[in-house]
């Protein structure tokens, strides 16, 4: 951001904290006429009700998951995590840390033919629209509180002002960020994001390992999309995703065979990669390289795998997940054992999701045969 954008943003700041603090004096002498309001208390109900607000907004994606019959795995809240084993479910506390929010995982099963593939799609697009028929439910619940006097007003005013919010958040779409409408429009229209999506997730089922080895056509589904993207170059985020997916399996043993043009993109990405990751150094492309220096150490190309690591892998800024790159990167490249550290799932974190999906067993599977393979 140039320094001009910089000081219109902090006018706008300036600007919109005057606007809140003149326009919440003037609103709380109407709520408040006869007596004095704590602040302290409306406060403490906005904070409320902001968890209260996100909470249901994944019920609500929680309820359109079961609504349209599809298995849910795990529903997580800010630190909480309920979790379904196969028989019973388990409430689980993430005491380090979760995601800002919420998600809901489905408990997938695998997808054998173009039939089951158009009845997940179908299904989860309408899935996903629970969420936000939750938050618009709880605007239509703080217009009617707002009626009210005093603290009730403050909540009904809470929920309207949390909830318009959050609808408005729903419409976001970025390369790296696909929000609840434009996830729903994906979904109903974009066969690729669907593969993947359903092929990534397959890792967090119940049955991970059955699902995982039997999606056999959804794997084929994802390669015919993922072909004309990677012979354009293609750099985004989900062509980038792919192809990693694709890499992990093979070197998982999941996948026999690299597709050749699979393998001429990764070519491409290796002798490019200074500039792509100057363009472009999000973590989904720093971790396709990374997992290219695995497949060029598997392919018998050394200097490759070698170049990668002195050059990118050892550069790194010291991070939990660049620690455990460069500890992986050491025994899968240079030969030493550090299988103590990499077979143990309290290590392996192989991307920033891993605060979010840890507790479920299918998110250490490829990476637990992966550092015991080499």
């Amino acid at each position: 951001m140039d320094k001009k954008h910089k000081i219109i943003l902090m006018i706008l700041g300036i600007a919109l904290g005057y606007a809140a603090g003149f326009g919440g004096g003037k609103l709380l002498r109407y709520l408040f006429p006869d007596k004095k309001a704590s602040f302290l208390i409306i406060g403490l109900i906005i904070v409320l009700v902001l968890f209260f607000s996100i909470a249901i907004h994944e019920m609500g994606h929680f309820i359109g998951f079961k609504y349209n019959k599809i298995p849910v795995r795990m529903l997580n809240i800010y630190i909480l995590s309920l979790i379904f084993d196969g028989s019973k479910w388990n409430l689980k506390f993430n005491h380090n840390g979760g995601n800002v929010g919420g998600i809901v995982v489905p408990n997938l099963k695998p997808v054998n033919s173009h039939k089951e593939f158009k009845e997940n799609q179908k299904a989860n697009a309408r899935a996903i629209l629970g969420g936000p028929i939750a938050s618009l439910l709880l605007v239509i619940l703080g217009n009617f509180l707002l009626a009210k006097d005093g603290y009730i007003a403050v909540i009904g005013l809470s929920l309207i002002g949390i909830n318009v919010t959050t609808l408005l958040t729903c419409f976001i779409k970025t390369e790296n960020v696909y929000a609840d409408f434009p996830a729903y429009k994906a979904y109903k229209e974009d066969d690729f994001f669907v593969a993947l999506m359903l092929y990534q997730y397959a890792a967090f089922a119940v049955d991970y390992k059955d699902v995982i080895e039997n999606n056999g056509y959804l794997r084929d589904l994802l390669l015919e999309g993922l072909l004309p993207r990677i012979n354009n170059r293609q750099l985004d985020l989900f062509t980038v995703s792919c192809v990693t997916t694709f890499i992990e399996g093979y070197l998982a043993g999941i996948i026999d065979e690299m597709p050749k043009d699979i393998r001429n993109y990764i070519d491409y990405y290796y002798n490019n990669y200074e500039f792509i990751l100057e363009e472009a150094g999000q973590e989904a492309n720093k971790q396709l390289l990374l997992y290219i220096s695995y497949f060029y150490k598997k392919e018998g190309n050394l200097d490759k795998a070698v170049d990668i690591y002195d050059n990118f892998t050892l550069k790194l800024p010291k991070t939990e997940i660049s620690h455990y790159w460069k500890t992986q990167s050491e025994q899968l490249i240079l030969g030493k054992d550090n299988s103590d550290y990499l077979l143990n799932k309290h290590n392996i974190k192989p991307n920033s999701n891993y605060n979010i999906f840890k507790k479920l067993e299918g998110f250490y599977y490829y990476d637990l045969i992966i550092n015991q393979k080499f």
